[in-house]
């Protein structure tokens, strides 16, 4: 549905029995058999930090990546990929490696956001490991899920408009254009090639981060009624940003700080002079 600023995307579930596979696809499951061992991509076991596996290893080549795909009547509303690590491989350091095997889930960003595929990966694992797991709880357990999202849009704009004036100097979003996207992709080939960056896997326990979620929505809730549009890939996003201009900003203090005691110093010996 297009409200005029955004689309928003809604899941059709059948009533009743399930049609045939055919017509309603719940999943695919592709598989595949990697020549090289695992200890090739992370260290095992894992470090915090660690490097991120490239998306070859999770993602079939056959897995949708655009939203137009994932809408398609045709296409499954999950996909699991298996890639299989033999053992007997040498790894760099020449050590024989054991086997593994990397699950990886793929889905519409409007089916699930990153805490609701936790969940869902969760699940599995206990169950692959004969583990009891909490059931999440369904839908209509949640407050207002069963509203009229045109009355819900127009509210919405409604309570921007009164809070415009506490936000007007903020905005998180722009129109790029031809030359806007040219340089977006020279940035990035900038930080990849030049500057060597590189994609990181970062750990953090689940209580911390529904800590730091409910935190931020209990903000947001002070202004706006529904949190449901903030998913949990948005707070950590900004709290890395915040994190790394913490840094940046510690990092600028210290050198001003030695500096002016470098100043000073210099100063104390011409008068000594």
């Amino acid at each position: 549905m297009s409200t005029g600023r955004k689309t928003e995307w809604y899941l059709r579930i059948p009533l009743g029995p399930l049609p045939p596979y055919a017509d309603y696809p719940t999943f695919s499951l592709t598989t595949t058999i990697s020549e090289q061992p695992l200890t090739d991509y992370v260290p095992v076991p894992f470090t915090w930090p660690s490097s991120s596996f490239p998306p070859k290893v999770f993602i079939h080549p056959s897995t949708p990546r655009q939203f137009s795909s994932w809408e398609n009547p045709s296409q499954p509303l999950t996909c699991w990929h298996l890639t299989y690590f033999p053992a007997g491989t040498m790894d760099k350091s020449g050590r024989e490696s054991r086997d593994y095997t990397c699950i990886g889930f793929s889905r519409s960003h409007g089916l699930f956001d990153g805490g609701g595929a936790a969940m869902i990966m969760h699940a599995l694992i206990a169950e692959i490991k004969g583990k009891e797991w909490t059931v999440p709880p369904l839908p209509l357990e949640y407050p207002s899920v069963n509203s009229n999202p045109i009355k819900e849009c127009a509210e919405e704009e409604v309570r921007i408009q009164e809070h415009r004036h506490e936000c007007i100097n903020y905005s998180g979003m722009t129109v790029l254009g031809v030359s806007g996207a040219l340089k977006l992709a020279a940035w990035h080939v900038r930080e990849r090639w030049w500057r060597g960056a590189q994609r990181r896997i970062i750990l953090l326990s689940k209580a911390a981060l529904e800590s730091l979620v409910e935190h931020v929505r209990g903000n947001i809730r002070k202004w706006r009624e529904r949190v449901e549009g903030i998913s949990t890939g948005d707070v950590l996003v900004a709290w890395l940003l915040k994190v790394c201009l913490m840094i940046l900003l510690q990092a600028a203090y210290q050198r001003r700080t030695l500096d002016n005691i470098l100043s000073r110093n210099i100063t104390r010996n011409c008068h000594k002079l």
